[in-house]
């Protein structure tokens, strides 16, 4: 059957509701005649990622930047799999040149600026979620893990301001789990403030520091 439909009729297929196995043959099929299409080389590769076939995607999406056959979402995908894989320097790496291939890309942005996090470098990592904010100024993402960011290097009034906002934006974008998690995320910080305030209050009280 699939043989005598079109490339058209096989696209519209994909949309339908049809097993992983007729959709591995209709790709297969597609990218027979359209080894260039880089958008259903990407489609395809996200596919063998969401059944977890990460080293497939691995191996075909090195042979498609060898070939040519890239764009951003071919490296985005690439850092994702380097990602999962806890390759955080090839992480890293793809994501770079995601964005260097679209300089406004928030989402790449956002996706380096979370490995930046993970690598320690947090300066690059607060430069990479402003960007991504300077772009896209409604994007969660950014906002919460810029907020996480601040949290864990002490800059309490500003990580309280960062997480709010992404409070907001997941309220206003039905996104009920980043809403949860920006919420805990005050909810800890505000404790910790309280924590601060209170050791401060006591030192004000012994004057500790007049003994030294």
């Amino acid at each position: 059957i699939i043989n005598e439909k079109s490339i058209d009729e096989l696209m519209e297929l994909l949309d339908s509701n049809i097993n992983n196995e007729q959709k591995l043959n209709i790709y297969k099929k597609i990218i027979e005649q359209r080894p260039e299409d880089i958008k259903i080389q990407n489609d395809y590769s996200q596919f063998l990622f969401d059944n977890n076939k990460y080293k497939i995607v691995q191996n075909r999406i090195n042979d498609l930047i060898k070939n040519g056959t890239y764009d951003k979402d071919t490296y985005f995908l690439k850092g994702r799999v380097h990602l999962l894989l806890n390759e955080l320097e090839l992480a890293e790496k793809s994501f770079i040149n995601s964005t260097a291939i679209d300089e406004k890309d928030a989402l790449s942005l956002n996706a380096l600026g979370y490995v930046y996090s993970i690598n320690n470098k947090d300066f690059k990592a607060e430069a990479a979620y402003k960007m991504a904010i300077s772009i896209e100024e409604h994007n969660i993402f950014s906002h919460l893990n810029l907020g996480i960011l601040k949290s864990n290097r002490g800059e309490h009034q500003e990580a309280l301001e960062y997480l709010e906002k992404a409070a907001i934006l997941s309220i206003n974008q039905d996104d009920y789990k980043r809403f949860l998690i920006s919420i805990s995320k005050i909810e800890a910080l505000k404790i910790e403030k309280i924590k601060i305030a209170s050791t401060i209050a006591n030192l004000k009280k012994l004057k500790s520091w007049e003994n030294y």
